[in-house]
């Protein structure tokens, strides 16, 4: 697929593609709980020239939501309800919003959204579930800035080191 073009981006289990990514100039992050590469999930993802950054904004509300989910478990249709707003309320506190330019702007944590949901009537229940992954025993995984640049041919995920409970959330993050 290199050969022939195609960019290539590997979530590695058991860590088969590192010798290979390696050989052909790629990109290789192992992905754990003590590892130094990190992912923020409320990275938002470069808008492209053609598209609406409101629009690529929104997208990437509704997939932060699903990660939220999947993060949290079973949630009400409140406190769903009470997700969106608090993740929009968390961009905001940035000068995340549709209309303005936030290509610079440096993105929140899951931290902010638990400090949001904290202050919202009716979010202190999800921002104690979402404690572990901001101060708690996950905090290291998810709660802090991106630090990978991804722009390469070839990029390879290891998740073989990560607790078996992370690896979906890791796999809907990457």
């Amino acid at each position: 697929s290199l050969m022939m073009g195609t960019d290539v981006l590997v979530i590695d289990p058991e860590n088969e593609y590192e010798s290979l990514t390696r050989a052909v100039g790629g990109s290789y992050f192992k992905i754990s709980l003590s590892s130094e590469t990190h992912i923020n999930p409320f990275e938002i993802p470069m808008v492209p020239q053609d598209e609406d950054p409101a629009d690529v904004l929104k997208s990437h509300i509704i997939n932060l939501a699903g990660l939220l989910k999947l993060m949290l478990g079973k949630i009400t249709p409140e406190e769903e309800g009470l997700l969106d707003r608090a993740v929009t309320e968390t961009y905001a506190s940035r000068d995340i919003v549709p209309g303005k330019d936030f290509s610079n702007v440096q993105a929140p944590l899951m931290e902010d959204l638990e400090t949001v949901l904290q202050n919202l009537e009716g979010g202190k229940g999800l921002a104690e579930r979402l404690y572990r992954f901001t101060k708690g025993t996950y905090a290291s995984f998810i709660n802090q800035p991106t630090n990978i640049n991804i722009k390469n041919r070839m990029v390879v995920f290891s998740i073989r080191d990560l607790e078996e409970e992370l690896r979906p959330i890791a796999m809907y993050i990457i």
